[in-house]
């Protein structure tokens, strides 16, 4: 065991997706960050200049009011579905306690009919006006871009919600008293995925809070939420997954869980309204496939799933030639050679003698070229079927339906730190140490943590990234449980 001193403070970069080409017909919002009001007035007691201008005047009010509590900003997306749809909806969300509802029209091809809609409301409720916002946009930003709108939101909390969703004028007053007992991503919808496709769920609208891997549907969150968590990394694709990326990230920095709980029927008149469901949808078997690769990804830098899959040895290697090395250890083990003398195969004896089982995979950093990588990749598939008892292999199962005999789902084999993906692999030579070093770091501790682990082994050369492994060991080992302890040995590969 390594006994190694863990520095805790580390610089990571924040990554932002920009929108642009947005025509915004309502007041230009800003991004709620709480270190902006204490910047903005440190300069205002030290610049005589700083606060002199009514835009500044203008914004700091605007950060000091949206730290009230209650503050909400409801935000709508509509793109195919009928506008009756959108009709419903905002007359909930004007009745409701919303400071401000948006409703968000991205390239769609109805954008006409959802113009008119909102004109005929706006007609209906004339003080709607004081908080109907639209921002209406030729470009098609997809379902990642009204998150990234929904970042700089002027209150404290959002509550964005699917076009398919009818929910009671007295839910965000709902979502509010439960935030206030447990700070979670809440929503009324969500998934829990596990390596059993038959105990894969999804939970709809539960009597009491439930842990969900993923909220469907609608997000109740705290705006910050979204700059420091979601946009810190880029996600996988932009075609799909924001709602699981929205969840593993929050949960991987902030260690906030998503949490789904049912609404409380209320007696209001504009809460009893209904939607036109159509066929389109984005639940299609190539959909499905692909977010099964999204979270092979995702799993190999952070928790996808809160039931924890087990590999009980995990071997990080740095080089093709220390995963043959591995490769060919575990061989001679299988061929009952070698059993005295290498601790992989005493160690794989010893599992297979107490609990009848030993999952064997490995771990790498991506840093690899293409080739090296490819290299690796084949022979960490081969320990995982060849070398484990059962297959270390498993696939994070969602609620699937008929179409699950269909998929081709991605199994996990093998775990890709893929560390610098931020950055992109043609600027990795330029890149600092610094920054590969902390996001091994972040990758590797969130990768412990995600699995439930016995022994990590370690290759005796010394490498930056070893280094990085090894203290996100200490880490893990400092914060996880006892349940959740693993011994970290170092191997002669």
């Amino acid at each position: 065991m390594y006994a190694l001193t863990l520095q805790k403070n580390k610089v990571k970069a924040v990554l932002f997706l920009l929108l642009q080409s947005i025509k915004v017909t309502c007041s230009s919002p800003y991004s709620v960050v709480p270190q902006d009001l204490d910047l903005v007035e440190e300069c205002g007691r030290e610049s005589d200049v700083c606060l002199s201008e009514s835009r500044m005047v203008l914004h700091v009010s605007r950060l000091r009011a949206s730290a009230i509590e209650a503050e909400v900003t409801l935000i709508l997306n509509h793109w195919q579905r009928p506008a009756a749809n959108l009709a419903g909806q905002l007359r909930a969300a004007i009745a409701s306690t919303a400071h401000e509802v948006w409703v968000c029209i991205f390239g769609s091809p109805y954008a006409r009919d959802y113009e008119v809609t909102i004109e005929k409301i706006r007609t209906e409720f004339p003080d709607a006006s004081s908080k109907l916002r639209v921002i209406q946009s030729g470009v098609d930003f997809g379902v990642y871009g009204r998150f990234v709108l929904a970042s700089m939101a002027t209150t404290r909390y959002v509550y964005i919600v699917d076009d398919d969703v009818a929910f009671p004028v007295s839910s965000i007053d709902q979502y509010l008293k439960h935030m206030k007992k447990q700070p979670s991503i809440w929503g009324h919808a969500g998934h829990v995925r596990s390596t059993n496709p038959e105990h894969a769920q999804w939970i709809m609208r539960p009597r009491s809070p439930t842990i969900v891997d993923y909220a469907n549907a609608a997000w109740f969150l705290e705006t910050a939420w979204i700059q420091v968590a979601f946009l810190r990394e880029p996600p996988r694709s932009k075609l799909t997954a924001e709602d699981m990326h929205l969840s593993y990230m929050v949960k991987k920095i902030l260690g906030i869980e998503t949490r789904v709980v049912g609404w409380r029927r209320d007696k209001h008149a504009l809460s009893r309204y209904h939607l036109e469901m159509i066929d389109k949808t984005t639940l299609t078997p190539s959909i499905f496939a692909f977010r099964s690769y999204i979270v092979r990804s995702q799993a190999a830098r952070g928790q996808v799933m809160h039931r924890r899959p087990t590999i009980h040895s995990l071997t990080y290697v740095d080089t093709y030639e220390q995963a043959l090395s591995v490769s060919l250890s575990l061989a001679r083990c299988a061929a009952n050679r070698g059993v005295e003398t290498s601790i992989l195969c005493q160690t794989r004896a010893r599992s297979l003698k107490l609990q009848g089982a030993h999952q064997q995979a490995l771990v790498f950093t991506g840093l690899q070229t293409e080739q090296e990588q490819k290299q690796i990749k084949a022979i960490a598939t081969s320990i995982c079927w060849n070398y484990s008892n059962p297959p270390c292999a498993y696939i994070p199962h969602e609620v699937c339906g008929n179409v699950c005999d269909k998929m081709h789902f991605a199994h996990v084999s093998f775990f890709d730190l893929q560390i610098g993906r931020s950055v992109g692999r043609h600027m990795l030579k330029s890149t600092s140490r610094a920054y590969l070093a902390a996001d091994a770091l972040e990758a590797a501790a969130t990768l412990f943590a995600s699995l439930q682990i016995k022994s990590l082994f370690v290759p005796a050369k010394e490498s930056l990234m070893r280094r990085m492994i090894l203290q996100a060991a200490v880490l893990h080992k400092d914060y996880a449980s006892p349940r959740q302890q693993f011994e970290t040995v170092e191997l002669e590969l």
